[in-house]
């Protein structure tokens, strides 16, 4: 920041800072850095991959499109952008636009498990069995970070906190049955918690 305020004119400085932002999760302080190295260099495939990473973040899926076609125009043999490109035309529903964008990241990197899944999904070619095991990790992987916060803050799920209302209304914390319930002893009371999804 120091760098750029001091010389606002440094392309090098905006594209770090531009990226770090994006690291840190600071998505509109990554699309101002990244638009400003574009204001002065309209070409630079690296601050353009990294707007349109910003936002996707975002769900601003026709933004990152644009932004990832000027990428591979530059950089055709680019697997991520590609790759990425496929996946925001996918979200954005335009599922025989993405099919060339995965058949290309394909040419690349023609072992890449989770863009033969994406392809198949989008109905490029014939659809497996079963997911690849790397693309569902990595996709769980992905989620990960905000799964808490859009299971409890935004799916309001709520169910191990019921069942623990339940439960207590049968047995105290150190197990012994509550006056008031007479049906379920402590030694009747088997609870099983099978995980999520369940």
């Amino acid at each position: 920041e120091y760098v750029v305020k001091q010389d606002p004119k440094r392309i090098d400085a905006w594209f770090l800072l531009g990226a770090i932002n994006g690291e840190e999760g600071n998505i509109e302080a990554s699309i101002h850095c990244n638009r400003k190295v574009l204001e002065s260099d309209p070409d630079n495939a690296d601050a353009c991959y990294n707007l349109a990473q910003a936002f996707m973040h975002k769900n601003c899926l026709q933004d990152a499109i644009e932004n990832y076609r000027k990428v591979v125009k530059t950089r055709p043999d680019s697997f991520d952008a590609w790759n990425h490109m496929g996946v925001a035309l996918h979200e954005a529903g335009k599922h025989s636009e993405a099919i060339p964008c995965f058949q290309e990241a394909l040419r690349i990197r023609p072992d890449s498990a989770p863009t033969q899944y994406m392809l198949a999904a989008v109905g490029g070619c014939e659809t497996p069995v079963t997911a690849p095991k790397k693309y569902v990790k990595d996709l769980f992987d992905k989620y990960a970070d905000k799964f808490d916060e859009q299971l409890v803050g935004q799916l309001h799920y709520r169910t191990p906190q019921l069942i623990n209302t339940l439960i207590r209304q049968v047995i105290d914390l150190d197990g012994r049955a509550v006056a008031s319930s007479n049906a379920v002893t402590p030694k009747k009371l088997k609870v099983l918690d099978f995980g999520c999804g369940t």
